[in-house]
């Protein structure tokens, strides 16, 4: 169950087919904790990319990737970026690519602690190296 306040009710039938309707009883669920106090936070980081300027989407692949976690990281070929399963903490969103070869890159940090930080697009710019 999410965290809330619930109406909890049961329902019941004896072996002769008798109900009965019992409740209904409060119960209130609380946020889960970590051992260390923090909340399992995690969800999708979702963010758009620029080449040069907010208007412009990029012209080829770009990878993105957070670079505490390398093995959470992903391709975007249409100027937008999903990475899922992130889990709460401080990170640097990294997006590389390459054009005319000449390498473009751009980097924003993000911190994720409420899960309205997860709701934020993050913006990444790619500029040339």
């Amino acid at each position: 169950l999410l965290a809330g306040d619930y109406a909890v009710r049961v329902e019941i039938s004896d072996i002769v087919g008798n109900q009965s309707i019992l409740g209904p009883w409060p119960l209130t669920v609380k946020k889960s904790a970590s051992p260390g106090g923090t909340d399992q936070l995690k969800g999708p980081l979702k963010g758009k990319l620029y080449f040069g300027t907010t208007t412009s989407k990029p012209p080829n692949q770009v990878q993105v990737v957070l670079k505490e976690l390398p093995d959470k990281s992903t391709s975007s070929g249409d100027g937008q970026f999903t990475i899922a399963d992130v889990e709460a903490g401080s990170y640097t969103v990294e997006a590389t690519t390459m054009f005319q070869g000449v390498q473009y890159r751009g980097e924003k940090k993000v911190v994720l602690k409420k899960r309205e930080d997860w709701l934020k697009p993050i913006l990444i710019s790619l500029k040339k190296e």
